[in-house]
């Protein structure tokens, strides 16, 4: 193994906190990693990691070592980008990973349209409701709706989703129509589990409410949620992107306007010793098309909802 891949490996060990998941961030086995740090302390004559059967960690000199070659690579990092912003054009993987539904119904497709532009440039996307380390696993950028990150890693604000509520003219008809946040707490509100949309938040700043909601439909997945208020289950909450083409198309009809609440910010996180000029052109241009994104949603029509027949009471 030549002289930079066995301080990429210690790197990538270092940072994961074990050879096996080091192993699966360099996609080597784990011996490989194993031989590889071995010979850089054989090379360098000096012991750089604590090995127990519970315990992995750098001794003194190699933090020094870490601290050294992250700023070593992070120079080569500066001169691959700048040496592409030249060539105008983007190459290499890009490893992605996105929030639920957000992510697949309006990061991907994004993803895919640069992909168009950049036939050099390699995509990995993950789609998740967990927290992935990033770093460890060996993401460049992470699309979250929380902005609460340690020291490793920098954020970006991407977009600004409003939420609003609605529901089928159906449901309205068979359940009648809320006109105060107090209304709704007799209807069959359909509930997020996902945390950062569990909690439907009206009004602005300091005066925000968060009514006590129930109902018999619940889902951590946006579409899902979409679906049940398209057929006419209930009442959703969700973002105004997900539901302005079906409110334009009169399949779902927008309720308590006058309660909307401040919109929940998206964020692109990504590692703070590294942003490569693929990880940058990403976030200018998702920054650029989201405001369009409406059309990526697709009609009524189109998305083979079940209508359910109109119940007169």
């Amino acid at each position: 193994m030549r002289r930079w891949e066995t301080y990429e490996a210690f790197i990538a060990v270092v940072e994961c906190g074990s050879f096996t998941a080091a192993a699966e961030r360099l996609r080597l086995s784990k011996s490989a990693i194993s031989r590889s740090v071995s010979s850089l302390e054989a090379r360098l004559g000096s012991q750089l990691l604590f090995r127990t059967t519970r315990r992995l960690a750098p001794t003194d000199l190699g933090r020094s070592v870490y601290r050294r070659c992250v700023e070593l690579f992070d120079m080569l990092a500066e001169i691959d980008a700048e040496a592409m912003e030249h060539d105008a054009s983007l190459r290499g993987k890009l490893r992605i990973v996105a929030s639920d539904s957000f992510g697949e119904c309006y990061i991907a497709p994004l993803a895919a349209e640069m992909m168009r532009l950049h036939e050099q440039l390699e995509i990995e996307f993950l789609v998740t409701d967990r927290t992935i380390d990033i770093v460890a696993d060996g993401y460049d950028m992470a699309i979250r709706y929380n902005a609460q990150v340690d020291s490793s890693l920098k954020v970006q604000k991407l977009y600004e989703l409003p939420h609003i509520c609605a529901a089928s003219p159906e449901y309205l008809l068979r359940a009648g129509t809320p006109f105060t946040l107090a209304d709704l707490t007799r209807h069959n509100c359909l509930v997020s589990t996902f945390e950062a949309c569990h909690a439907w938040r009206f009004g602005m700043g300091r005066t925000q409410k968060t009514p006590n909601l129930s109902g018999n439909w619940c889902s951590n997945n946006g579409p899902a949620l979409l679906t049940a208020a398209l057929n006419g289950i209930g009442i959703v909450w969700l973002p105004e992107l997900y539901l302005r083409p079906y409110i334009k198309a009169g399949a779902l009809i927008e309720l308590l306007g006058e309660h909307r609440s401040d919109p929940m910010p998206v964020w692109a996180v990504y590692p703070a010793r590294r942003q490569a000029a693929k990880v940058r052109a990403f976030i200018d241009y998702v920054k650029s098309r989201l405001p369009a994104a409406e059309g990526m949603t697709p009609e009524p029509h189109l998305a083979g909802i079940v209508r359910p027949p109109v119940l007169v009471a």
